[in-house]
C-alpha cells in the first residue's frame, strides 16, 4: 500500500460512480486512463483536422506528470494508445508507440506499474486494405511487442484484488481486415478458467464497453461467477457508468478528450479517471487534465427534480477542505456535511425543491481551504414533467449536457446511424449506441430517454439500453418542412425537417454539394440518402429537402432519400 498522507494532487472533474463514503485509508488506490491517441501536432492537425491548439504529447506529459504525484497502485490504459495504428504498416506505427513508451517512461522511474489493453486503434493495418497481413508486427504483434507481454489477455493480483485485461478485438478471420467485438472462444475459456481461481473482489479491464460487443450476454454470463464489482472501458470518448446486466461498466472520459478537438461527447474535458477501493467499495471520479482545485456536482444527478433534492458535491484540493456550502440562486449559504471520501472530500445537504418556483434554477457551491475558497455554478430545473420539450432542452443546452432527458416525438428522418426526432418545438439526432439497438422508421412515434451529448459539433440524444426506447402503437403526424434559405442553415435549423427552393448548384463533390440562393450558399450532403452527385452539374437550379445539421464548423443539409433532392432545370 502506498503513503497516500503526502498526496499533492488535483481536483476532480466529474463522479462516475460512488458509494457510502469512508474515511478510512483506502486498500489500492490506481488511475485509468484511456483514448490517449498519442500523436505529434502534425499528425493532429493532418488527420483529426484538429481545431484545438493543443499539443497532445505536452497534454500527455502533463497528465502523467499529475498520475506520478498521485502516486497510484499501478496504472491501467485501456487502450487506443496511439492515434491510428490501424491505418498504418507496424514500421510507420513504431513512432508512434515508441512516443508513447517515451512519454510513460516516468512512471516506470516511479515504480508505478502499467497495465495495457488493446483498443481498435492500436490493431496494426486491420483498417487499410493496402498493409501486407504477413508483414511482422501486423495486427497485435507490435502491441504485444511493445509492451513486452505473452498475452493480450492476462490476469493480476493486488492487495486482495483480482484484475482481468480482456481483449474484445477479433480481426475478421475472412481477409484478415477489420474488426468483431466480443470475447470469444479460446479467451472465453480462458476468463471461465481464471474466474474460477479468484478468491476475492474481481475487476476487469477492457477497450470497448461491454454493451458493445456482440455477445456481451455470454461474457456477463461468465463474470458473473465470480465477485466482479465493476468493469473498466473506453472507446465512447465520455464519462458514464453503463449498467451491464447489473455489473457497472465504468466508461472513461479520454485523454484526448474528443479526438484533440475539444471536450468529449458529455462536455468533460481531457482526463483521467482516479479509483480508490476500501473493503471492497469503489469510490471513483474523473479529473480533468490541469485543474489545480475543483468542485464536482455528482447530486442531483438528473437536470429534472422535484420533492426532496439531495445535494452531493465532490472537491478535491492539495489542500486541508475546511467546510462546504451551498446556495440557491442568489439566496444565503446553507452548510454542508462533509467527510472524506476515497483521497478526496464529500459534502452533503439536501433542500425541498418544492419552495422554489417551477423552472431554472442555479446552484452554487462554495469549498473553503487553507488557502481560501472556491466556487462552482451548476443548474437544474424543477418541473413534475416527466416528458421534456426538445426546443427546451436545446435552449438550455448547459443544464442537460451529459445528463439524462425523455422526449417524445415523430421520427423524421430514419437515416442508419443517426436517425431524427422531431416534436412542435424542434428536432434532435438520436444515437442507439446500445446492444440490440431498437429500429426507427419515418413516421412512427417514440418516447426515448437518452443521454445529451455532442459529437463532430451535432447534439444528439444518445441511447444506450434498448428499453428506453417506447414506440407508440399509433403513427405520428409528419411534420411540414419549414421553408429555409440558404444562411438560414444555421444552429437554428439543426435537426429540424427544412426546405430550400430554387438554388443553384456551384460546387460537387463524392459526398454532396453545395447550393446557393440569394442569401448565400450551404452543403447538401448526400451520401445517407444514397444520391448520386454525378448526376447533377455546376449551374443546376433544384429544390432539396433534408434535416438540417451541424458537422464541425460546417452547418448542412441531409436529405433523407434521392427523392427529396428535385432537380427543375437543367
Amino acid at each position: 500500500m502506498k503513503d497516500y498522507t503526502t498526496l499533492s494532487v488535483f481536483l476532480v472533474f466529474l463522479l462516475l460512480w460512488t458509494s457510502t463514503p469512508t474515511s478510512a485509508e483506502p486498500d489500492l488506490v490506481f488511475v485509468h486512463i484511456t483514448d490517449v491517441h498519442l500523436c505529434d501536432e502534425d499528425l493532429k492537425n493532418s488527420y483529426y483536422g484538429a481545431a484545438k491548439d493543443v499539443d497532445p504529447v505536452a497534454l500527455f506529459d502533463q497528465a502523467v506528470a499529475e498520475i506520478e504525484k498521485i502516486n497510484p497502485d499501478f496504472v491501467v490504459d485501456t487502450g487506443d494508445s496511439v492515434a491510428n495504428a490501424d491505418k498504418r504498416n507496424a514500421s510507420s506505427s513504431i513512432e508512434l508507440f515508441d512516443l508513447y513508451t517515451s512519454a510513460i517512461e516516468p512512471f516506470d522511474q516511479a515504480g508505478i506499474p502499467v497495465y495495457h489493453a488493446i483498443g481498435n486503434h492500436d490493431v496494426v493495418g486491420v483498417s487499410d486494405k493496402n498493409v501486407d497481413v504477413n508483414e511482422s508486427g501486423y495486427g497485435k504483434g507490435l502491441f504485444l511487442e511493445t509492451f513486452d507481454l505473452d498475452k493480450i489477455y492476462y490476469s493480476f493480483d493486488l492487495n486482495g484484488y483480482h484484475f482481468v485485461v480482456l481483449d474484445p478485438n477479433n480481426i475478421d478471420p475472412e481477409d484478415k481486415k477489420g474488426l468483431i467485438y466480443g470475447v470469444y472462444d479460446d479467451q472465453l475459456s480462458w476468463l471461465s478458467q481464471d474466474l474460477s481461481n479468484a478468491s476475492g473482489p474481481v475487476m476487469v479491464f477492457l477497450h470497448e464497453p461491454t454493451l458493445n460487443l456482440l455477445n456481451v450476454e455470454d461474457l456477463i454470463n461468465v463474470l458473473k461467477t465470480a465477485d466482479v464489482k465493476m468493469i473498466f472501458s473506453g472507446h465512447r470518448h465520455e464519462e458514464e457508468v453503463l449498467d451491464s446486466f447489473g455489473i457497472p461498466d465504468a466508461v472513461g472520459g479520454a485523454i484526448c478528450a474528443s479526438w484533440w478537438q475539444g471536450p468529449v461527447k458529455d462536455g468533460s474535458s481531457e482526463g483521467y479517471r482516479v479509483v480508490a477501493i476500501t473493503d471492497s467499495q469503489i469510490d471513483t471520479f474523473y479529473k480533468a487534465v490541469g485543474t489545480d482545485k475543483q468542485i464536482n456536482l455528482a447530486e442531483p444527478s438528473d437536470p429534472i427534480v422535484n420533492g426532496e433534492v439531495g445535494v452531493k458535491a465532490l472537491i478535491w484540493s492539495g489542500d486541508n477542505v475546511t467546510s462546504v456550502s451551498y446556495r440557491i440562486d442568489q439566496g444565503d449559504y446553507q452548510p454542508m456535511e462533509l467527510a472524506p471520501e476515497g483521497i478526496w472530500y464529500a459534502a452533503t445537504a439536501s433542500f425541498d425543491s418544492s419552495q422554489l418556483d417551477q423552472g431554472y434554477h442555479a446552484l452554487e457551491i462554495e469549498a473553503s481551504d487553507d488557502e481560501g475558497t472556491f466556487t462552482q455554478k451548476f443548474s437544474f430545473k424543477v418541473s413534475d414533467e416527466e416528458i421534456s420539450e426538445i426546443g427546451d432542452v436545446l435552449s438550455h443546452i448547459d443544464t442537460y449536457m451529459g445528463k439524462y432527458v425523455t422526449i417524445t416525438g415523430v421520427i423524421t428522418a430514419a437515416f442508419a446511424s443517426t436517425p431524427v426526432i422531431q416534436d412542435e418545438t424542434a428536432g434532435i439526432h438520436l444515437y442507439a449506441e446500445c446492444y440490440n439497438p431498437p429500429k426507427f422508421g419515418l413516421g412512427e412515434m417514440w418516447t426515448i430517454k437518452g443521454k445529451v451529448t455532442t459529437y463532430s459539433n451535432l447534439t444528439e440524444l444518445k441511447l444506450h439500453y434498448p428499453e428506453d426506447a417506447i414506440k407508440s402503437d399509433e403513427m405520428g403526424e409528419m411534420p411540414e418542412s419549414a421553408l429555409k434559405t440558404a444562411s438560414e442553415i444555421d444552429e437554428s435549423a439543426e435537426g429540424l425537417l427544412v426546405e430550400i427552393k430554387d438554388a443553384t448548384v456551384t460546387a460537387i463533390d463524392g459526398s454532396g454539394f453545395v447550393i446557393q440562393d440569394e442569401t448565400g450558399e450551404t452543403y447538401v450532403y448526400g451520401k445517407e440518402a444514397g444520391f448520386n452527385t454525378s448526376t447533377l452539374s455546376d449551374g443546376y437550379v433544384v429544390d432539396v429537402i433534408g434535416i438540417g445539421q451541424q458537422y464541425k464548423d460546417m452547418y448542412e443539409i441531409t436529405p433523407r432519400s434521392v427523392s427529396d433532392v428535385t432537380i427543375h432545370t437543367v
